[in-house]
């Protein structure tokens, strides 16, 4: 049901303004309205959250074991522990050291490549030095270029030592008496000679190379080190759970403007009616000295929707709020439309197997990912649906795709008779939605119109209905007759002009076509039916096909397990879609307006924690 709202003022001294921001947050029970721009508040170090983020996901990368999120008590959650943030930075600082010393590792190996050409070069490189008669050059020939500078060399008597090969060629070391050394020097490079100039090192190429491999294992020692640090620091991430949850409660508080005088704290905001003594015991935790106001909303004022449904009923608010957030003055639409749903969900996907496996496998992620909102009504929705599916499957014989001991019929075989069902269904569907506006119209005084728009409708559809079963056809006839007759009289009752009240009647009777229309749209829970029916029949014979041998019986495991898991996130999709638009348009077509905004009292912002165990308002 839909919870009428009420406007609450609340006046309290400017230094009382974080206490009482505080208190309220922690009783959710008021939903300011913002009259400034000015914040109010303590400023949130929003820096400090993004590191806590970023630290939270690098200490759950080495502790694979611990979850994050648990029910955490109140006094552990409003305290200020500094050894939360210093563990974000001793987190921050072993990182670096970490990245650190990966990024010297990266350039000490690009120094091992640009020597390892050389390692077989048994001299120290600052050794290297031009005599007095000759002048030493070291470079890279491409192969291809060997055989060619190799003729220049020998026709001057030259020495040409080669060792490695990389990418850029084969690591040589000339040799040229210092009278020739030009002209061989410019006939090696325009045949491929790339001269490069070696660091004057202390050492030769191989020491060089141990050296840095030496320096690369005690930099790989020390992360192994660090890493471990972090491992240990991981067990701490509950903490930083924690205070992420502080910084985005804090930050949420900073959102609420009001008025501010030198002295003084003016808020304006929204409380359900059936809470205004938890909104004055949070004031007064805050502050004895304020001054509250509670009200109706002014007829201009456009108040939030607040709901409160059964255990049943709530997770099917989310339906209803993908479509659109019921008026705070309308009847709430989710107990009527909940068991629907419910009904036909389980038509569409009618198999007992996957009814199992759909409150399996949804309520162990309820249970293991923990989610909040409207993501946990959905998914509690869809466990839900798993028991109509079951008691669909009873009723088809269906049991993962396969038929056994039908109570009602198998729809494989006998398509006509689900279509039948299905249009039965649909009639009563849309019946139900006309009673409900015929509830709200009476409920609004508006007799005429309950008994001439939706009543005559109601016994026109159900003398269809009659017409068509012999023994009732002739009751069919007379309750469609009347109908007929009544809605021709009383249609232009509303028209302002003669020809309109005279016409009005013929007008509307033309609405029957949409009726068909809309009983029509429910022949879709015939085709999504089959149409997984036949995925499932098609998967159970591939497996059969194969299970001639041991190994066939393996594989036919894997396709039946693939298939049926294919077939029910399919059907599983499909019947959320289109058992939400047969609500959308067939059912709230009927009676539903919307068009409202959900009611959300400030509150803690948890993302990590599960829930605050607070003893005065309970959770």
């Amino acid at each position: 049901m839909i919870i009428p709202m009420k406007k609450a003022n609340i006046l309290v001294l400017k230094e009382d303004q974080n206490k009482l921001l505080k208190s309220l947050q922690r009783y959710q029970v008021f939903m300011p309205v913002s009259l400034s721009d000015n914040t109010i508040g303590d400023n949130v170090d929003e820096q400090t959250l993004q590191r806590t983020e970023q630290t939270i996901k690098l200490l759950s990368r080495y502790n694979q074991k611990k979850s994050l999120g648990k029910v955490v008590d109140f006094e552990d959650f409003a305290s200020y522990n500094p050894q939360r943030e210093a563990l974000v930075e001793e987190a921050e600082k072993t990182k670096d050291e970490i990245d650190r010393l990966k990024n010297e590792n990266l350039e000490l190996q690009d120094k091992i490549n640009y020597f390892s050409p050389w390692q077989e070069m048994d001299i120290k490189l600052n050794e290297l030095e031009n005599s007095k008669y000759t002048t030493l050059h070291l470079g890279f020939i491409y192969r291809k270029d060997l055989e060619k500078i190799q003729e220049v060399v020998n026709e001057y008597g030259s020495v040409l030592e080669l060792y490695g090969e990389s990418l850029d060629g084969v690591a040589s070391l000339l040799i040229n008496y210092y009278q020739d050394d030009q002209e061989i020097i410019s006939k090696i490079k325009s045949i491929g000679f790339n001269e490069i100039i070696l660091p004057k090192d202390n050492e030769n190429p191989r020491r060089i190379i141990t050296n840095l491999e030496a320096t690369i294992n005690n930099n790989l020692s020390v992360i192994q080190d660090l890493e471990r640090k972090l491992q240990g620091l991981s067990n701490e991430i509950d903490e930083l759970a924690i205070l992420n949850d502080q910084l985005l409660t804090k930050l949420e508080m900073k959102k609420v403007k009001g008025q501010e005088t030198l002295k003084a704290l003016y808020l304006e905001g929204w409380i359900r009616s059936d809470e205004e003594d938890k909104l004055k015991k949070a004031i007064e935790e805050a502050t004895p000295i304020y001054d509250l106001e509670i009200r109706e909303p002014l007829e201009d004022e456009n108040p939030p929707t607040a709901t409160k449904n059964n255990r049943f009923v709530e997770p099917f608010e989310a339906i209803t709020n993908l479509y659109s957030v019921p008026q705070p003055n309308e009847l709430d639409p989710n107990p009527v439309m909940a068991p629907w749903y419910w009904l036909l969900f389980g038509m569409m996907v009618g198999d007992v197997g996957y009814g199992i496996v759909m409150i399996l496998f949804f309520g162990l992620l309820l249970n293991i990912l923990k989610p909040k909102g409207d993501t946990r009504k959905l998914i509690k929705t869809l466990q839900y649906a798993g028991i109509p599916s079951i008691f669909w499957g009873v009723l088809y014989g269906s049991y993962f795709g396969a038929t056994w001991n039908p109570i009602l019929f198998v729809p494989m075989d006998r398509p006509l008779d689900m279509l039948i069902l299905s249009m039965i269904v649909g009639g009563a569907h849309i019946i139900f939605a006309l009673l409900v506006k015929a509830y709200i119209n009476i409920r609004q005084k508006n007799y005429l119109d309950a008994l001439f728009d939706e009543f005559t409708w109601i016994m026109i559809l159900i003398g269809l209905g009659f017409y068509f079963l012999p023994p009732l056809a002739n009751i069919g006839k007379a309750l469609i007759i009347v109908g007929v007759i009544v809605i021709l009289i009383t249609g232009g009752r509303k028209k302002q002009n003669i020809f309109g009240k005279l016409t009005g009647g013929i007008t509307n009777l033309f609405g029957i076509a949409n009726y068909f229309s809309d009983i029509l749209s429910y022949s879709r829970i015939l085709a999504l039916y089959l149409s997984s029916a036949v995925v499932a029949m098609v998967m159970n014979m591939l497996a059969g096909m194969l299970q001639a041998s041991t190994i066939g019986f393996f594989f036919s495991i894997i396709i039946y397990i693939i298939g049926h898991i294919f077939n029910i996130a399919m059907g599983l999709l499909s019947a959320f879609v289109h058992d939400s638009r047969l609500q959308y348009i067939e059912f709230y077509g009927k009676f539903y307006e919307g068009g409202g905004y959900l009611y959300k009292p400030l509150s803690y912002k948890l993302k990590y924690i599960d829930s605050i165990n607070d003893k005065i308002i309970g959770g």
